[in-house]
Parts: structure tokens; C-alpha cells; sequence
């Protein structure tokens, strides 16, 4: 995977070229990740069959207020001066999509609804709730777009109350649903009822401060401890990204897309027949 330098010296790459492309707006990164060789050039290489596959970076962002979506692969060079030899490859608009929404989006669009005077008057009116570090909101992408929003970054953002800072709030759900424009930076709708339902008053609680108040008995204190240990320490070994473990080496990598990533996942015995049989 990019290293936290690499990922910087990609995106001062493309910040290069899109003021070079005269790309209004101001620029915002939705993922920078490596993009991989094809498994031919890698195993050439790895094989001495062929020269070291070139280290490319796969950039996704966006231009708001107007939320134009580029896509960009950025060559990664080596050496003292490579940051200065770092070019952009490919560049190329998407229409008609969308990038993953990124933890950045969530952040961004409870700060747009939580800062939004209507939503706050909605909130004093409907549930007479008058502060909103009570509010817990949780952000979902938007499916099944209405035929008027559709082209929009959008996200949704549905409303809990808690009555404490380690109280359940999903047991207080609220019955508004704003709508959010990322590129906008705004409310664009709420979807509520006519006359607000009531809010489930219900205390369910699993925080150990809290738990009596739903179960009406204290934290047990009946359950014996369970004690894990290794007292000769693991049996796998970790060297950057590479683990060994009994027979196998597995490197770990990490991308936007399928999280988790497994490569070049070996057993030393197959490695060894394979080896034979080529011989």
C-alpha cells in the first residue's frame, strides 16, 4: 500500500495538474490509494524476468460547490528528486457517478445538519429539545434517489436523542431524516411526519453505569476471569507488511475499496515442490 508520503507527493501531483487543467473549485480528495500491477509484470519481476513494475497511485476526488468527479493515475518515482518527476498518467472525468462516501463525508455532513438553524428549530419544536449535544446522528448514502436529486452528492442523516453521554440512543429514535448536499454544503430537505410520533421513552442500556435502570439488577460479579497467554510469545512473526507464520508468508496490504487486501500468499513446502519441478 501508499505509504503517508507517497499519498502526499500524489496529491501535490494532481493539485499540479489540475491547476494546469484550470479545474475550478476548490479540490477535495475522496481516496488516493496504490494501484496495483498487473500480475504478469509483478510475477516477471519477481521471477528476474523483467524490471521493477512502476509505482502508481489511483487518485478519486471532487471540485465543490459544482462536485465534478476526476479520476487520476499518478506515476510515483524514485530517488532524491522524485517528488519532482511525479506526473500525472491518466485523467479523466466520470459522469454519472459517484465516489464511496469516506468517513470525512459522515463528518462533514453532521457538522452541515447540525449547524442548519431549521433543523435546530425542528428539533426545539417538534421534541423540545433545546440542546443538540444530545443528538447522535448517523449517515447513510442515499439509495433510490428521487428523480429531482439525482446527479447530487448527497448523503441522508437519521436522528437519535440520548438522555447522557453513555445512554443508548438507538432506543430514542427521532423521526426526522434530513437530506444533505456535500457539494452544496447544506440542507436541501427533511423528510418527517406531519405531527411528530413519540419518542420511545424506554431506557435500554448496556453500559454497566446504566445497565439497572433496564434489567433492574446491578452488573454481575458472579463470572470468573478468563485468563489468555502465550508465555513463549506468538508463533508469527511481523517485519512491515510481511507476516511469517509456521510454513506461510503473507503480505498485508490495506485499500479503500476491499479494505483487508492478502498478497503474495505462500506455503514454503509448495514453494519448494514448485521450485523442484522447474528444475
Amino acid at each position: 500500500q501508499l505509504t503517508a508520503a507517497e499519498i502526499a507527493r500524489a496529491s501535490a501531483a494532481v493539485r499540479r495538474y489540475a491547476a494546469a487543467e484550470g479545474v475550478t473549485g476548490t479540490l477535495r480528495f475522496n481516496t488516493v490509494m496504490l494501484k496495483e500491477p498487473p500480475k504478469a509484470e509483478l510475477l516477471a519481476y519477481q521471477q528476474g524476468r523483467g524490471p521493477r513494475p512502476e509505482r502508481r497511485a489511483v487518485v478519486w476526488l471532487l471540485n465543490p460547490p459544482k462536485g465534478d468527479f476526476y479520476e487520476a493515475i499518478v506515476s510515483l518515482h524514485e530517488g532524491s528528486a522524485a517528488a519532482a518527476q511525479d506526473a500525472v498518467r491518466v485523467w479523466k472525468k466520470l459522469e454519472g457517478v459517484q465516489p464511496t462516501t469516506t468517513p470525512d463525508d459522515n463528518i462533514l455532513a453532521e457538522h452541515i445538519i447540525m449547524s442548519d438553524p431549521r433543523i435546530r428549530q425542528l428539533l426545539a419544536e417538534r421534541y423540545g429539545i433545546t440542546d443538540p449535544d444530545l443528538i447522535v446522528f448517523d449517515p447513510w448514502s442515499l439509495h433510490g434517489t428521487p428523480e429531482g436529486y439525482k446527479g447530487r452528492r448527497l448523503m441522508q442523516g437519521f436522528l437519535y436523542v440520548r438522555t447522557c453521554k453513555s445512554d443508548n440512543e438507538y432506543a430514542h429514535p427521532l423521526d426526522m431524516c434530513p437530506l444533505v448536499d456535500l457539494n452544496l454544503g447544506k440542507v436541501i430537505h427533511v423528510d418527517m411526519y406531519d405531527e411528530p410520533a413519540r419518542m420511545p421513552p424506554m431506557m435500554v442500556n448496556y453500559h454497566r453505569d446504566l445497565a439497572k435502570a433496564t434489567t433492574g439488577n446491578e452488573w454481575r460479579t458472579d463470572a470468573k476471569p478468563i485468563n489468555i497467554t502465550q508465555p513463549e510469545g506468538p508463533s508469527f512473526t511481523v517485519e512491515g507488511n510481511l507476516v511469517t507464520w509456521q510454513k506461510w508468508h503473507i503480505r498485508i496490504g490495506f485499500n479503500a475499496r476491499e479494505g483487508l487486501v492478502l498478497h503474495q500468499v505462500q506455503h514454503l513446502t509448495l514453494l519448494q515442490c514448485s521450485s523442484q519441478l522447474q528444475l
